[in-house]
């Protein structure tokens, strides 16, 4: 009996909890009648308090945002005509330091350091569209700070991006009698090519002659290899090409300048009269004296069928292997008689004699070995004119005249 009489009290309990609470007015306390039975298991009877408890604060919070909202609606007021004028000057101002600063960040990639200079310097800096106006005065600042920033960025940067010295190759001893020229020489694309397929991955493959090329021209310039790879890379090839130790130098990338993504040559830095050098290569761009420079052809190769083929210096044979694509290259061996012929004639500055070549190439469309050759029979053959043309010298008599 006293356990069915707890059990109903217990249920009322619940019941009672659940309920929705007594408002009276429009918004007033709520109230919440709850009878406790004695064995109601405390933890859920105490979870069911606790949820009707926040509902009740909850609603007494809404309660009390719903009557104070006619009064906040009421304390807010038209904004002046004051008000009006300072958002919109900010509104304007904020306008307009967006595009100063978009002016000056697009200036930021469009332009290297040096162009921004000039254009400093010339008064060219400020866009077309915002002189005249009061922005003006603005972009120029922005420019100038710009400049000074990028040439600050740019000094930090030569610590890592310049060559490691000044002088690249070691001074000439000091009671030489004789003072070669020098020949620098680009690895990749000029003496081999380094070539990646899917069936063999990566091969490297020496140019025709070039091994001939380096111990031939060594008799007469000092030749020094000039690449923009690491030693690693380097070194095992030329030891490949130049097993006698012909060349007079290697240079690698930390010698170069990088600027504008290319890992420049700068002849200047070699420690070596300017008019006495000569740079070879098949990318013309990696030097910054383009005066110095003889373009060849780059090697290039084609894959097929077959067995190994001439140039090819990768491993093993058989089919993939590869090959020049249009017959046997020469290109190295063709400039041997001129550069030759540069060292016999004891040339002051090639920079003049490689530009007289270059000006005829540009002209006639032939290569500086062809332009050469032909100068050569021009030569030989004026040469035979003057000596047919020059009075016989005579003794008095003539021999077969019967006298």
């Amino acid at each position: 009996m006293f356990a069915r009489a707890g059990a109903r009290l217990a249920r009322a309990a619940l019941s009672s909890a659940t309920a929705p609470a007594v408002t009276s007015g429009s918004c007033s306390q709520s109230s919440l009648y709850v009878s406790i039975a004695p064995r109601v298991a405390a933890g859920s009877l105490g979870s069911l308090l606790g949820r009707r408890a926040g509902g009740a604060a909850a609603a007494r919070r809404g309660c009390a945002s719903g009557s104070g909202a006619s009064a906040a609606n009421e304390a807010v007021k038209e904004p002046s005509a004051l008000a009006n004028v300072i958002d919109g000057l900010t509104t304007a101002g904020i306008v307009a330091g967006l595009g100063v600063m978009g002016a000056v960040g697009v200036a930021y990639y469009a332009q290297t350091t040096e162009e921004l200079e000039k254009a400093v310097e010339k008064g060219e800096h400020v866009p077309a569209a915002l002189k005249g106006t009061p922005l003006e005065q603005a972009a120029d600042v922005g420019f100038v700070k710009l400049l000074e920033f990028r040439l600050w960025a740019d000094g930090q940067a030569r610590y890592f991006l310049d060559p490691v010295s000044d002088k690249l190759l070691p001074d000439h001893p000091a009671d030489a009698s004789y003072i070669p020229h020098t020949l620098v020489i680009d690895l990749d694309d000029t003496l081999i090519l380094s070539h990646w397929s899917r069936e063999w991955g990566w091969r490297v493959f020496k140019r025709p002659g070039a091994e001939d090329f380096l111990k031939h021209m060594a008799q007469f310039y000092e030749v020094v290899v000039f690449s923009d790879q690491n030693a690693s890379y380097v070194d095992p090839i030329v030891e490949r090409l130049d097993p006698q130790h012909f060349l007079a130098g290697r240079l690698y990338r930390e010698a170069t300048q990088y600027k504008g993504s290319y890992y420049l040559r700068d002849l200047s830095k070699l420690n070596r009269e300017a008019g006495h050098v000569i740079y070879i290569t098949a990318r013309p761009k990696t030097a910054m004296q383009q005066e110095n420079v003889i373009e060849v052809n780059p090697y290039r190769i084609r894959e097929e069928g077959g067995g190994a083929k001439e140039g090819g210096t990768g491993k093993g044979s058989g089919a993939g292997a590869a090959h020049v694509s249009a017959g046997p290259d020469t290109s190295l061996l063709d400039l041997m008689p001129f550069l030759e012929s540069i060292v016999r004639l004891n040339v002051k500055d090639v920079r003049e004699v490689l530009d007289s070549y270059k000006q005829e190439a540009q002209a006639s469309g032939k290569s500086i070995p062809e332009i050469f050759r032909g100068r050569q029979v021009a030569f030989q053959q004026a040469q035979r004119t003057r000596s047919t043309s020059r009075p016989r010298i005579s003794r008095g008599y003539e021999f077969g005249s019967g006298r």
